[in-house]
């Protein structure tokens, strides 16, 4: 098993000896392990930009281009006001709103919003891949049983072939033939 690593610590991919025969619930699992694996070496990429001193950096910056569009469109809604448009210029109170509480206490409800929609967006994606994973192996296993059903009905149809020859020596050669065939139909499945 072999991992590559960024200097970060971060997992880019997990291999296992690939099998050109692997099957595709395998994959599936380990792309959900993977899935997560990613989502877990992220978290301290995001909490270090969330937390640190760019992020604060930038949150200021917003706040003073908010500040300045917030006075032009104070200016655009008083001017709304007086002209006797109070329903539109209610309506469109509440986006600077908004904008003032994502960026109160240095941008800090911004960045909790940022995260509850990662971590909802990381829920959906396992929740897809656990499904999808799931999926695939019920086909897997379905797809054996329908296998073994199927040459278990190819053994009985040799037998019942066997069984109408009258004459005892053809039918024993039949029947012994018949072994031989079931054998090999086994083993196939098997080897499946």
């Amino acid at each position: 098993m072999s991992f590559l690593l960024l200097r970060w610590g971060l997992i880019l991919v997990q291999v296992n000896n690939p099998n050109p025969g692997q099957a595709a619930s395998t994959i599936t699992e380990d792309g959900v392990a993977a899935s997560s694996a990613v989502a877990q070496s992220m978290d301290k990429l995001w909490n270090d930009v969330l937390n640190g001193g760019l992020y604060s950096a930038i949150a200021n910056l917003g706040i003073f281009f908010a500040v300045g569009t917030l006075l032009i469109f104070m200016v655009q809604w008083t001017r709304e006001m007086v002209d006797g448009d109070n329903s539109k210029a209610f309506s469109e109170m509440i986006w600077p709103l908004i904008v003032i509480v994502l960026l109160t206490n240095n941008a800090k409800p911004l960045a909790s919003v940022t995260l509850g929609l990662r971590t909802i967006i990381n829920q959906t994606n396992q929740t897809l891949l656990t499904t999808t994973s799931a999926s695939i192996q019920l086909q897997e296993a379905y797809q054996r049983v329908m296998v073994k059903t199927g040459s278990g009905d190819a053994i009985r149809t040799l037998i019942t072939q066997c069984n109408v020859i009258a004459d005892p020596t053809q039918q024993t050669e039949c029947l012994e033939n018949a072994q031989k065939q079931a054998q090999e139909i086994e083993s196939k499945v098997d080897n499946n």
